[in-house]
């Protein structure tokens, strides 16, 4: 599996050929259609999360979380390891997450009293920190 916003990084794109070359079936998440990672690969999962303006966009970073997480429920349902209830039930819960972040996004005054209690916490995910300071950083 490979995961890419661009479909042309060149370390994912030399894994796809390796991973192929050897017999393995590839399937690629990506966000541009067209792209050599999305035409090479065995099959694709389009993420459309739009044209990145930045490297490392949150927006296509939240769509391949986002993609990754409803794989999982499909996997997880293919291999009859979660009841038909309990995965309507998660996909009830998961179609409600944007109306949610953008309810907690309103509330500017809790956003800044969590930053300031939590700013300097080892073990949170931070983009851009810690071990994933390189992320921003990654060029085309």
């Amino acid at each position: 599996m490979l995961i890419t916003q661009s479909g042309e990084t060149a370390d994912t794109l030399a894994a796809l050929r390796e991973a192929k070359s050897k017999g393995a079936a590839t399937l690629a998440i990506v966000n541009v259609v067209g792209s050599t990672i999305a035409r090479e690969a065995d099959a694709v999962i389009y993420t459309h999360a739009g044209p990145e303006i930045g490297v490392a966009s949150t927006k296509a970073y939240m769509a391949q979380l986002a993609t990754l997480i409803l794989l999982a429920f499909y996997m997880a349902k293919i291999r009859k390891v979660i009841s038909s209830t309990d995965l309507k039930n998660l996909m009830k819960e998961f179609k409600k997450i944007p109306q949610q972040c953008a309810k907690i996004l309103k509330d500017t005054k809790k956003l800044e009293h969590c930053a300031q209690k939590h700013y300097e916490r080892r073990n949170f995910l931070y983009l851009g920190r810690g071990c994933n300071y390189r992320q921003p950083l990654k060029g085309p």
